[in-house]
C-alpha cells in the first residue's frame, strides 16, 4: 500500500514538474520542439534536477520505514523477552501452594473477605509485615515487573496502537490478580503515580470482575446469599427490572439481612441512579473499607474503558466514591 502511494506521489510530482516547466518555458506551444541545443541543455538540467529529487525523497523514505521497521523489531523482542519472564513468575504464583492454596489465591481470599473493623489489624500490614508478608512478596515482584513491562509500553505507545501490546499483556493476567493489583495500588504514595497512571493509560480494568466485586460488597452489607444476589444484578443487566422486584419481594426479612438495604441498593440500580448513602453512623466504615470501592476511587473512567458493569457502578455509588476520596485526601493532608 505504502509502495503504491510513493508511486502515485512521484508521478504526480513529475507530471507538475514538467508542466511549469512547459508554462513557464515552453510557451505553452504543445508539441512544438526547440531545435536549439541550448533549449534541450536547460531542459535536461531541470529533468535531471527534478530526477534527483525525487530519488532523494525516496532513498529518505526508505531509510525512514527501515528504522521504523527496525524500531519495532527491536520492540517486540524486549517486549516479548518481559511477558516472558512475567509468565514464569506468574506460574509460581499459580502453582506454589502454601496452606494448600496457590499463593494467588490466598491474597485474593483474604483481600475479597476484608471488611475492615476497629478489632482487626490492617490489610495492607498483615501482608508487608505481617502473617502474609511470605506471599505478598512473591506478589510484589510480579508487580513491579508489570510496572517495569507497562513503562516500557508507555515510553513507545506510537508502536502501541489501539493497545495492541498492553492488551496483550492484559490478557495474560488472570482476574484475581487484576483485584490484587488494584488493592495493591489503593492508597499509596506519590511514588505510586506513575503506576496508575499506566493502568488509566492502557484501559487495563476493561475486563475487571466489578460484577464479583460488587456481589463481594452487598453481600457483605446485607448478608443476603451471594446467588440471590448474582441472580438480581444479572436481571438487571438483562434490564429484567420487574423479576428484581418480584424476587426481591419474596427474599423476605430474615434475621441478620438487612432488607432495607438491598432494596436501596437494587432501586438505584434500577434507576441509575445514586444511593442516598449515611455516613453519620460510626460503622458505616466497615461497608465501605473493601476492595470493590478502593478500586472505584483510585482510578479514573479511562482505566474502566469498555467494562459493561462501569457506568451503572459508578453512578449508582457516587457519593461512596467522593465520600472515600474525600476521606483519603484528608488524612494524606495531614501527613
Amino acid at each position: 500500500m505504502k509502495t503504491k502511494v510513493l508511486t502515485c506521489l512521484g508521478i504526480f510530482v513529475t507530471i507538475i514538474a514538467f508542466g511549469i516547466y512547459w508554462f513557464f518555458v515552453g510557451e505553452m506551444k504543445f508539441l512544438n520542439f526547440s531545435n536549439e541545443d541550448s533549449k534541450w541543455a536547460n531542459f535536461g538540467s531541470y529533468a535531471g534536477g527534478i530526477f534527483a529529487a525525487l530519488a532523494f525523497l525516496v532513498v529518505v523514505y526508505q531509510n525512514y520505514e527501515r528504522d521504523k521497521e527496525q524500531r519495532k523489531q527491536d520492540f517486540e523482542r524486549t517486549f516479548f523477552m518481559l511477558l516472558e519472564q512475567q509468565n514464569v513468575k506468574l506460574n509460581e504464583l499459580l502453582n506454589k501452594k502454601i496452606d494448600e492454596k496457590s499463593i494467588a489465591k490466598t491474597i485474593y481470599d483474604r483481600i475479597m473477605n476484608y471488611p475492615r473493623s476497629e478489632f482487626q489489624d490492617s490489610l495492607r500490614g498483615e501482608m508487608e509485615i505481617g502473617s502474609l508478608r511470605e506471599c505478598y512478596t512473591e506478589i510484589n515482584t510480579y508487580f513491579l515487573n508489570l510496572y517495569r513491562i507497562l513503562k516500557f509500553i508507555y515510553e513507545n505507545k506510537d508502536l502501541n496502537v489501539g493497545n495492541k501490546y498492553s492488551s496483550l499483556l492484559r490478557s495474560y493476567i488472570p482476574k484475581n490478580l487484576l483485584v490484587i493489583l488494584s488493592y495493591h495500588l489503593y492508597q499509596r504514595d506519590e511514588s505510586y503515580s506513575e503506576y496508575i497512571g499506566y493502568i488509566n493509560e492502557f484501559s487495563f480494568f476493561e475486563h475487571l470482575d466489578l460484577f464479583v466485586l460488587e456481589i463481594e460488597y452487598i453481600y457483605n452489607s446485607t448478608k443476603y446469599d451471594r446467588k440471590l444476589i448474582y441472580e438480581l444484578i444479572n436481571f438487571i443487566r438483562l434490564k429484567r427490572y420487574i423479576e428484581v422486584s418480584v424476587i426481591i419481594k419474596n427474599s423476605g426479612r430474615k434475621p441478620n439481612n438487612d432488607l432495607d438495604k438491598l432494596e436501596k441498593i437494587f432501586n438505584a440500580k434500577i434507576n441509575n441512579k445514586p444511593i442516598d448513602a449515611d455516613f453519620r453512623s460510626p460503622y458505616h466504615e466497615f461497608f465501605y473499607e473493601n476492595v470493590f470501592f478502593y478500586t472505584l476511587c483510585t482510578f479514573s473512567d479511562k482505566a474502566f474503558k469498555g467494562n459493561i458493569d462501569y457506568q451503572n457502578v459508578k453512578i449508582v455509588y457516587s457519593q461512596f466514591i467522593d465520600y472515600l476520596k474525600s476521606k483519603n485526601n484528608y488524612e494524606q493532608g495531614k501527613k
